[in-house]
C-alpha cells in the first residue's frame, strides 16, 4: 500500500451473549471503487432471561482525499477532517467537523451538527440541525426540531416545520419556509424570501450586500 492511501479499521464488540458476540463478523473488501466495511450479525437469540444486548463501535481513517460513506441505523457518526461525505443514519447523532468537499448527511431520529464544511445538503425528521462555518451553499430540511445556521458563504434554502430556525450571517440569497415556530433572521447580505405559519418573524439587517 502507498503511503498515505492507507485506510485502518478498529473494532469492538461487545455482547452480553459472548456465544452471539463471537459469531459477529467484520468484512472488509478492497475493489476498484475503494474499501467497503460491514458488519454481518448472526440469526439473533434470545437468552433465558429475556434480556441480551451489543454493540460494535468502529474508528477507520481513511486517506485525506477519499470520499466517505456511511450507512447506520442505530448509533451516532462521529467524522472529522475528510473529503467529500455522504453520512445516512436512522437513529442516533450525526457530527461532522472539518469536512473539505461537499457534504450530504440524512437522519431521522437523532441531532446533525456540521461545522466547517464545503457546502452541504443536511436533511432530518425529529431532531436539531445546526450548521457554522460553512464554505458554499447550504440547502437544510427538517420536520421535528430546531434548525441554527451561522456563518454561511454562499446562499442558504431552508425547508422547516414544528420548530424554531435561527438564521446569522449568511453571504448570500435565504429562502427560508416554517410552520408552527419562530424565525429570527440576521445579517444576510443577499436577497431575503420568508414563509412562517403560526410563527413569529424577526429580521435585522438583511439586504447589506
Amino acid at each position: 500500500t502507498e503511503r498515505g492511501s492507507t485506510v485502518e479499521i478498529r473494532a469492538t464488540i461487545r455482547s452480553s451473549d459472548p456465544d452471539f458476540g463471537q459469531q459477529i463478523r467484520i468484512i472488509a473488501e478492497e475493489s476498484g471503487k475503494g474499501v467497503s466495511v460491514k458488519t454481518v450479525y448472526p440469526q439473533r437469540r434470545v437468552q433465558r432471561d429475556g434480556n441480551s444486548s451489543f454493540s460494535i463501535d468502529y474508528r477507520i481513517k481513511i486517506p485525506s482525499n477519499a470520499p466517505l460513506q456511511v450507512k447506520n441505523r442505530f448509533g451516532s457518526i462521529s467524522v472529522h477532517d475528510v473529503a467529500a461525505a455522504q453520512l445516512n443514519n436512522s437513529h442516533g447523532s450525526i457530527s461532522v467537523r472539518e469536512s473539505r468537499g461537499p457534504l450530504e448527511a440524512t437522519n431521522a431520529f437523532g441531532s446533525i451538527d456540521v461545522s466547517e464544511s464545503g457546502g452541504a445538503i443536511l436533511n432530518n425528521q425529529n431532531g436539531s440541525i445546526q450548521a457554522r462555518d460553512i464554505r458554499g451553499e447550504l440547502e437544510v430540511a427538517n420536520r421535528f426540531g430546531s434548525v441554527s445556521i451561522r456563518t454561511v458563504s454562499g446562499g442558504v434554502t431552508i425547508r422547516n416545520t414544528n420548530g424554531s430556525v435561527d438564521v446569522h450571517e449568511i453571504g448570500g440569497e435565504l429562502s427560508l419556509e416554517n410552520g408552527f415556530a419562530s424565525v429570527a433572521v440576521s445579517d444576510i447580505k443577499g436577497a431575503v424570501r420568508i414563509t412562517n405559519n403560526n410563527g413569529r418573524v424577526v429580521l435585522r439587517e438583511a439586504g447589506k450586500g
